[in-house]
C-alpha cells in the first residue's frame, strides 16, 4: 500500500523497457501521450496528487475514490468508506507519478503505476519510497474514479519518463463494446483463469506459473524488493515464495472493460507458516489484457503478507475490594 507501515496505500513503477514486442502484441505502446481517454486518465492521477498536496491524503483518497472502490486495510475493504472514517490530516506528504498508463481499447478502464515517496511533513527529508498501481474507470459523469489501489514499499526506484499502451480490443460486435452476456461471459472466464494461475503458483511455483499465464512485460510488487519485471526475473526473484503451497484462496473479478482486453482480479489467500500449524494471509491484487485472439495474460502481480489481526484488548482489572465469583 501507499506506504503501508505508515498509513497510507501506494500506487508504482516504470515497466522498464518493455521486452520486445510480440508478434500480435497486445496493446500499442508509445512514448507521446496518445488523445482521448489515456491522457484524460493520466491528468486524473496528476489532478489526484496534487489535490492530496494541497488539501490532505485522507481527503484525495476519498474524494477520488468511487463509492465501490477497493483498499487493503490490511486485507480488501470499501476504500471509501474506510478514508471517511478517517480523520484529515494535512501535515504528511504523499508524492506520486505515473510512469506507465494503460487504457482499454473502450477507453472507460485503464490502470496508472509509478514511484510514489512520503514525508512527514512539508520540507522534510523523504523517509519511505516505493510503487503504486491503481485501476481507473470513467463513470458516467465522464470523470476517471479510482476502482483499486495498491503498491508496496520498497528501496528509492529510479526516475523514469512516462510511457503508454493503448489495448487493442476482443470485444464483437458494434464497435468496441460488448454486449451484457458476453460481458458477464467475460468476467466468469476471467475469474477461472485467475483461479488456474493461483493453483498453479501453489502447484508449480512462480517460473513455471508466468510462463504460462504472464504476458512478456508482467510486473511483480513484493514488499521491501525493487519492481521485478518479467517471468525470467521473477522465477528466480520468487523462486520459492510458494514452497509451503497455500489454501482457502478467496479472489474476485473487481471489473473488465467493454473492449474485453483488460480487467483485474483481488483478494486474499491462507499460507501455511513453516514449522507450524497456523496460517497467514496473503494479499492479491492482479491486472490482467488480453488481445483479439489471444487468451487473458497477466501483466501486474502485487502479493504481500498481511500482517496478523490485533490481539483483542484485556479484560479490565475489577477494582480493589471487589469480589469475583
Amino acid at each position: 500500500m501507499r506506504v503501508d507501515r505508515l498509513v497510507f496505500s501506494a500506487l508504482a513503477l516504470v515497466l522498464a523497457g518493455a521486452t520486445a514486442a510480440l508478434a500480435a502484441p497486445l496493446v500499442t505502446r508509445q512514448a507521446t501521450p496518445p488523445d482521448g481517454a489515456a491522457a484524460a486518465m493520466v491528468a486524473a492521477e496528476r489532478a489526484f496528487c496534487k489535490r492530496a498536496a494541497e488539501s490532505s491524503i485522507r481527503d484525495a483518497f476519498y474524494e477520488y475514490f468511487d463509492d465501490g472502490a477497493i483498499a487493503f486495510r490490511p486485507g480488501p475493504v470499501n476504500g471509501k468508506e474506510y478514508y471517511l472514517a478517517r480523520p484529515s490530516n494535512p501535515g504528511p506528504v504523499l508524492t506520486w507519478w505515473p510512469t506507465y498508463a494503460e487504457v482499454a481499447a473502450s477507453g472507460e478502464l485503464g490502470w496508472t503505476t509509478g514511484p510514489w515517496e512520503f514525508m512527514a511533513s512539508k520540507g522534510q527529508p523523504v523517509e519511505a519510497w516505493g510503487h503504486f498501481a491503481t485501476v481507473w474507470q470513467r463513470g458516467a459523469d465522464d470523470r476517471w474514479h479510482v476502482l483499486i489501489d495498491e503498491g508496496h514499499s520498497g528501496p528509492q526506484p529510479p526516475a523514469d519518463s512516462l510511457t503508454w499502451a493503448v489495448g487493442r480490443g476482443r470485444a464483437a460486435g458494434s464497435g468496441d463494446s460488448a454486449k451484457p452476456a458476453e460481458l458477464a461471459g467475460e468476467l466468469k472466464q476471467l475469474g477461472a483463469i485467475d483461479q488456474a494461475y493461483s493453483e498453479a503458483l501453489a502447484g508449480k511455483g512462480m517460473g513455471p506459473a508466468l510462463a504460462q499465464f504472464g504476458d512478456e512485460d508482467v510486473l511483480l510488487y513484493r514488499e521491501e524488493k525493487p519492481a521485478i519485471v518479467g517471468a525470467a526475473a521473477a522465477g528466480r526473484e520468487l523462486a520459492h515464495e510458494w514452497d509451503g503451497g497455500a489454501s482457502s484462496w478467496n479472489t474476485n473479478v473487481g471489473a473488465v472493460s467493454k473492449a474485453l482486453d483488460l480487467g483485474f482480479t483481488f483478494g486474499t489467500v491462507q499460507v501455511p507458516k513453516p514449522g507450524t500449524e497456523a496460517k497467514s494471509g496473503r494479499k492479491i491484487f492482479r491486472i490482467w489484457r488480453r488481445g483479439p485472439e489471444g487468451p487473458w495474460k497477466l501483466v501486474l502481480d502485487v502479493t504481500n503478507d498481511m500482517p496478523p489481526p490485533p490481539a483483542p484488548p484485556k479484560p479490565p482489572k475489577p477494582p480493589k475490594g471487589a469480589s469475583s465469583r
